[in-house]
């Protein structure tokens, strides 16, 4: 699979594999031990809560619980941001549209409450 990362990111990952031991499988991040095996989304998980979590600023950390409310976010905010759906969709590597639009083009609650308020004359609140 391939999908599209930004200058920082691609840096980082080659200096992994500069680092990374000798694998006979195609997982980029393996086991810190012989015979590094190809990690799994479990471990994914367990690294997401266990040493990376307690790095972001905690309001952050209890909005996005872990890797898979992270890319989720990100979605979001790229759509927030104006990139196309289209291009959302490549990024998140979904073979549909469809599937973007259905999960991430739904309005949030609060969304829905400020378009109300707006709509019978009040300024929405923030929260």
């Amino acid at each position: 699979m391939t999908i599209p990362a930004n200058v920082e990111l691609r840096d980082a990952l080659a200096e992994w594999i500069k680092v990374r031991p000798p694998v006979q499988h195609d997982f980029l991040f393996t086991a810190d031990r012989f015979p590094y095996q190809g990690i799994t989304r479990w471990a994914i998980h367990d690294c997401w809560h266990r040493r990376l979590a307690k790095h972001l600023p905690k309001e952050l950390a209890e909005k996005i619980k872990g890797p898979h409310q992270a890319r989720h976010a990100l979605a979001r905010l790229l759509l927030e941001q104006g990139v196309p759906l289209p291009d959302v969709a490549a990024i998140l590597s979904h073979v549909s549209v469809a599937t973007t639009a259905n999960i991430y083009c739904r309005p949030s609650q609060q969304d829905l409450r400020g378009h109300l308020e707006r709509a019978v004359g009040e300024e929405p609140e923030d929260d």
